[in-house]
């Protein structure tokens, strides 16, 4: 499994357009592989934002849920940003 933030669909490689004020946002995507990284199934965590999803990070937590904390806002660069930590809990399959 891993988590991954991009502004294109990881499956086909279109740009992501947001809904919420038809922008390209990074969004936060999970990667599941059936046969070791040959191929991946790709679940969005988080779209149709109105800011950025970057830097997802998933610490270790407990076995029937998943934590997944991200960066949220405009990061226009390194010394320019307007981000807020955000995470959310999924219950795991």
């Amino acid at each position: 499994m891993a988590y991954i933030s991009t502004d294109v669909q990881p499956s086909t490689g279109q740009p992501l357009r947001s809904s919420a004020d038809g922008r390209r946002h990074y969004e936060i995507f999970k990667g599941s592989t059936p046969d070791s990284g040959k191929t991946w199934v790709w679940t969005p965590i988080t779209r149709n934002s109105s800011g950025d999803n970057i830097r997802p990070i998933v610490p270790i937590w407990n076995k029937r849920q998943t934590a997944i904390l991200c960066l949220r806002g405009n990061d226009r660069t390194y010394t320019d940003y307007d981000l807020e930590v955000v995470g959310v809990i999924v219950g795991n399959e």
